[in-house]
């Protein structure tokens, strides 16, 4: 099956919506009052809420995984996802671990939703030394790969070759820095994230070094255009592969 590239842009949110609020706005917002009553944490279920293009990727990237007429009980990973309304339809419907470092809430708030669920799903960890027992049916990570982790390349080689299906959301730049603070030695480094053109060698080299799954794929494929104010609020690109 080719690999599908999907760039996220005003017209792909105007196209799906609808039914991505359908599908799940109400359950996302009975998750947030859910997470308030008990003092959790929950900073995926708020983007969700905020930032009605996350809920447009969010029907990508799961909606199949949530419907009754299709598959139970898959090994999913996901690294980096946070907590929100797919954790526990992740957790509940599927054999599912979640690789987390722990950055936007307590331990204790994802000990809660395991004990919700009655799944112990948590790994805390760097996803570079999980050691997967088998292979899985499907490994997401959205939202992670290039501009959290740069580590895109070694994640891809490490995960592709032992996933059925791999869904990744990539968040790049044009024309943007950060400052960021090194943890060790408290200095200020000034950070270019990916560009378009980082993006283009990836896809280059998904393509070579993977032709029977990725051989479909161009650099063309990746383009940028600023959406900011139109639909992200800052510079990013986002493109959903699958």
């Amino acid at each position: 099956m080719p690999v599908e590239i999907l760039n996220i842009t005003p017209e792909f949110a105007r196209e799906h919506q609808a039914a991505a609020d359908q599908a799940f706005l109400s359950d996302i917002k009975d998750t947030a009052r859910n997470f308030e009553e008990h003092g959790i944490t929950g900073v995926a279920n708020q983007w969700l809420l905020s930032m009605p293009w996350k809920r447009c990727l969010a029907f990508r990237l799961f909606a199949d995984l949530l419907e009754s007429d299709q598959p139970q009980n898959r090994s999913v990973l996901e690294v980096g996802g946070s907590l929100s309304y797919f954790t526990y339809q992740l957790a509940t419907r599927h054999n599912y671990i979640l690789l987390e470092s722990v950055t936007h809430e307590d331990q204790a708030d994802y000990r809660h939703v395991e004990n919700e669920t009655g799944k112990s799903f948590l790994k805390i960890g760097d996803w570079a030394d999980f050691e997967p027992e088998t292979g899985h049916d499907v490994v997401i990570a959205n939202d992670v790969f290039p501009n959290v982790d740069q580590r895109l390349y070694e994640f891809v080689d490490r995960f592709l070759p032992i996933a059925k299906e791999l869904r990744l959301t990539l968040t790049y730049y044009e024309d943007t820095v950060f400052e960021v603070r090194r943890i060790s030695s408290g200095e200020i480094l000034t950070m270019k994230p990916w560009g378009l053109r980082e993006m283009h060698h990836f896809v280059s080299h998904l393509a070579t070094s993977y032709p029977q799954i990725c051989g479909n794929l161009a650099v063309g494929d990746i383009t940028y255009e600023s959406y900011e104010g139109r639909l992200f609020s800052n510079r990013r690109n986002v493109v959903y592969l699958r």
